[in-house]
């Protein structure tokens, strides 16, 4: 289980995620919608320890990963990759063109 109490994540002084929460259950499969500049990617990068959190908590299966990096702590949960997703193999193994 996931849980994301109170996150938020900063840009100097720019605050780009405020105060969210959220819990996903094991096998859960969920969306996070928004408009641009809404803070989607900041939320999935510090989930992942791509970006540190300015507060908030984030557990992983009852562990505090809030201050883990990707390394370490994180290393057995969720993760960021940035990239075009029609370079991504398809079904049968094949990468699209």
């Amino acid at each position: 289980m996931l849980d994301v109490t109170d996150l938020s994540v900063s840009y100097g002084a720019i605050r780009a995620v405020r105060s969210i929460s959220f819990t996903l259950g094991k096998g859960e499969l969920v969306s996070l919608l928004g408009a641009n500049g809404a803070g989607k990617s900041s939320t999935i990068k510090c989930i992942a320890g791509a970006l540190k959190a300015s507060g908030g908590t984030i557990t992983l299966e009852g562990k505090d990963i809030t201050a883990a990096s990707p390394r370490t702590g994180r290393a057995r949960g969720p993760c960021h990759r940035a990239g075009n997703p029609r370079r991504l193999p398809g079904p049968d193994g094949r990468r699209k063109p």
